[in-house]
């Protein structure tokens, strides 16, 4: 959904959602680093997936030519 610009908040609230869980419950008490299964990987997809919510499908998208 997120490559083709259709329903892209629907898609970043729930990629962010499955995020914060998968921090939560399986690198939280890992540290920072990747090589020792830490936080820093899903700390990335949030920094991603966050201007995707906030800002929208760019024009290129299926939602933007729906929406004309």
């Amino acid at each position: 959904m997120l490559l083709l610009g259709l329903g892209t908040r629907f898609a970043s609230v729930s990629l962010i959602v499955l995020t914060i869980v998968a921090w939560i419950s399986v690198h939280a008490g890992n540290g920072y680093n990747v090589c020792d299964n830490g936080y820093q990987l899903p700390l990335m997809y949030l920094v991603m997936l966050v201007p995707l919510l906030l800002s929208g499908p760019g024009k290129l998208s299926l939602d933007h030519w729906i929406a004309r």
